[in-house]
């Protein structure tokens, strides 16, 4: 899982920012209520509380995506698949969504 995401931050975010976001979180999800959710929340800190950490997670993210193909573009949908603009965004989003969900129950 991709600890910005969980931590609800941008990339390029600050040591201030993952603090306050982490106390925030934990503050929502006390331990003894949702052990889970407190697991995934440490986690995701502890794989970006240092600004090097952060930037060793994010060269890594965007080293496999090189690798697996994703900063070439697509071919241009034709058909009925034309008309559906960002219907692979709206998918991606929806499983992020669903996989979050999943984990913090």
């Amino acid at each position: 899982m991709n600890p910005f995401l969980v931590l609800g931050l941008p990339e390029h975010c600050t040591d201030a920012d993952v603090r306050q976001a982490y106390q925030a979180l934990l503050r929502l999800h006390p331990p003894e209520k949702d052990p889970h959710a407190v697991k995934l929340i440490n986690n995701a800190y502890n794989a970006v509380n240092t600004p090097l950490k952060r930037a060793t997670y994010v060269a890594a993210e965007l080293h496999s995506a090189a690798t697996a193909g994703e900063f070439f573009p697509a071919p241009a949908a034709t058909g009925a698949a034309a008309g559906r603009r960002g219907a692979g965004l709206a998918a991606w989003l929806r499983d992020i969504r669903k996989l979050n969900l999943e984990t913090l129950e």
